[in-house]
């Protein structure tokens, strides 16, 4: 038989017999089956953050973040049918920051182009870096137990480690003008 004749989400028993070379058969082991329950169904994300904050997937909004290391962390739902995490649980998380050489994260090169984490009740917290500073691409996926794989996600994130300079101009007449292009109040003037 072959896999494809089990339905995604149902269970079976499975009772073995077998054979010799002579052609003798034992009974079906009826005392050593065991229920196995079909999990062809990839994994997807449920929700992620990154630097403790939900990322923003709104079209054309800016990740931004100071800090070159950031903390990443999600969910993943492993669904099959329509049991709420009947299926076998996401085991592995593989991630790639702004490529490797030349190739990019995907389904299909997944053990060679990213780095493996342990995923633990579907959860993953883990520290990625060293952020450029500018634009970043945070690409994962993840694979579950029986070797589903979940498509690829991918996130950009900003990182700005310059603090704003505050630019002084002056007009020709004889009273002097202040304009400040960022301003943070300080505390109360005397």
């Amino acid at each position: 038989f072959s896999s494809d004749t089990f339905t995604d989400g149902s269970s079976y028993v499975i009772c073995v017999k077998a054979t010799d070379a002579a052609g003798n058969e034992s009974k079906y082991s009826l005392g050593v089956s065991s229920t196995y329950t079909v999990d062809k169904t990839k994994p997807t994300l449920s929700g992620d953050s990154v630097g403790g904050s939900v990322y923003d997937t709104t079209a054309n909004s800016k990740n931004w973040f100071k800090e070159t290391k950031l903390a990443v962390s999600g969910t993943w739902t492993d669904v099959v049918g329509t049991s709420e995490d009947a299926g076998s649980g996401v085991k592995t998380l593989y991630y790639q920051l702004n490529g490797t050489g030349t190739t990019a994260l995907d389904t299909s090169n997944y053990a060679s182009a990213g780095t493996a984490i342990a995923v633990t009740d579907n959860a993953y917290d883990t520290n990625i870096g060293t952020f450029a500073t500018g634009e970043n691409t945070l690409r994962y996926l993840a694979v579950d137990y029986v070797s589903n794989v979940s498509d690829v996600y991918e996130r950009t994130i900003w990182v700005d480690r310059t603090a704003p300079v505050i630019a002084e101009t002056s007009s020709s007449d004889t009273s002097t003008h202040t304009s400040f292009s960022s301003t943070t109040p300080m505390g109360k003037a005397n």
